[in-house]
């Protein structure tokens, strides 16, 4: 049933320069990662149009503007990790603060010493001690008024509050375990409170809770903070990486990543840009250019954008904890996601029960899990645990493939590992589906 097959590699810059397509820009591939690439050969299953060609009504526009918004309504009521800023409460019970904390630590929110490694060496039970005792649980509090916050840069969230690396190995080459996620620059944030050194906040963002770095938030009132939680008018990331230069100061803002516009003109927008004055939110305007890096709103919601911005990732390279230059399996699929409009949470566990409509495949059979995909429409999202992976249809032979991110980047496969000679279907827990 399986071949030996390796669908890995970069769309060619000459197909992306002539088949942009109706109403979407031409691209060039970011070639300055290609070196990281590993195993890249050639292929019709690495081009986007060999499964454009391939699925019924690609072009179709599947929902409304009104129509992604109930699907947002949706994730959010089935998604606990998700949060409607705009309606966020102005006072939160210290109780629900301590559930939040203790749920970003996933893993780590027990008073047991855990078998990691800082700086090469194991943790010691006092630095275990010093950094949960900086989440301020010993600090008796009733009820916490909410701050408004704006990220300035792109900023890590911790389980913890703590900057440095807590590795699962003593080697470097370890998994930071403390890794939580990454927030873009001008994302607002709700911050609940502040740890007991007072150099991070612990954050409500829309969709993850957990630790930031204080420097990487400007503290603003709330009527300039709703700029940033429902901008009028804004940018969408549809490039992999658009960076600004502000101040002398780059500002890297991933695919899917809004930037709110102030004005439009021919060809350029001006866009708001937050920076951060003694903790406090300040701004300032610049002239961007429209480019094939950008758009104006959400990309419409259809097969074919999905699969166009699933490709431009393709190839570049896999961060097991989000923290390098590089994407989880996660995070590929929300940044995805959300360049047309449908925000999904940063953990694929997270994701897959807060999918507006999931086929669960506990207890089929292989041959049950197969023949799903016979009705299965490119753009589905495959979970197995820990790990997600976008559809993209099946071969000339009738395999399924799908595109995500793994140990070897971002790559087309297959559903068997060759690596670990496993089937993954059988791994599969369930399909979620946007429709």
């Amino acid at each position: 049933m399986f071949f030996d097959k390796k669908l890995f590699g970069w769309v060619c810059v000459s197909w992306l320069l002539f088949n942009g397509g109706p109403g979407y820009p031409a691209e060039v591939p970011e070639l300055g990662h290609a070196a990281e690439a590993r195993d890249v050969v050639g292929g019709e299953g690495v081009m986007p149009t060999y499964w454009m060609n391939r699925s019924r009504r690609m072009d179709q526009v599947l929902l409304t503007s009104q129509q992604v918004r109930q699907v947002n309504q949706e994730i959010l009521r089935k998604g606990n990790a998700m949060a409607f800023l705009a309606g966020y409460p102005e006072i939160v019970p210290a109780e629900d603060i301590r559930s939040k904390m203790l749920a970003a630590m996933k893993a780590y929110s027990g008073w047991e010493l855990p078998r990691l490694f800082k700086n090469g060496k194991q943790l010691s039970w006092e630095d275990w001690q010093a950094v949960k005792k900086n989440c301020g649980f010993e600090i008796p509090k009733k009820e916490q008024t909410v701050r408004y916050g704006v990220t300035v840069k792109r900023t890590n969230i911790r389980l913890l509050p703590v900057a440095e690396g807590w590795y699962d190995s003593p080697r470097v080459s370890g998994i930071d375990k403390m890794q939580g996620g990454v927030l873009d620059p001008a994302e607002p944030v709700a911050v609940l409170d502040t740890s007991v050194d007072g150099k991070f906040f612990f954050v409500q963002s829309r969709n993850c809770t957990g630790w930031v770095d204080a420097a990487g938030i400007g503290t603003a009132s709330r009527e300039m903070w709703m700029n940033y939680v429902a901008p009028a008018d804004y940018l969408v990331v549809t490039a992999i990486h658009r960076n600004v230069t502000l101040n002398n100061v780059l500002m890297d803002f991933q695919m899917g990543a809004h930037i709110p516009v102030t004005a439009r003109g021919d060809g350029f927008v001006m866009v708001r840009l937050p920076l951060a004055e003694n903790g406090a939110l300040s701004e300032q305007e610049m002239r961007m250019s429209l480019d094939s890096t950008v758009n104006l709103g959400p990309l419409p919601y259809s097969r074919t954008n999905i699969i166009r911005q699933a490709f431009r990732y393709l190839g570049e390279p896999y961060a097991r904890d989000g923290s390098a230059e590089g994407v989880t399996s996660a995070s590929f699929v929300a940044n995805v996601y959300r360049t047309v409009g449908i925000e999904l949470p940063q953990g694929a566990a997270e994701q897959e029960v807060s999918m507006p409509e999931t086929v669960s495949m506990l207890g089929k059979s292989e041959g049950e899990r197969y023949a799903l995909f016979f009705d299965a429409q490119a753009g589905t999202l495959l979970f197995q645990p820990g790990h997600v992976m976008l559809y993209l249809g099946r071969d000339g032979e009738g395999e399924p493939m799908v595109i995500h991110a793994h140990e070897t980047g971002v790559t087309v496969s297959d559903l068997y590992d060759e690596t670990e000679e496993a089937n993954r279907i059988d791994l599969l827990t369930g399909m979620g589906i946007v429709r």
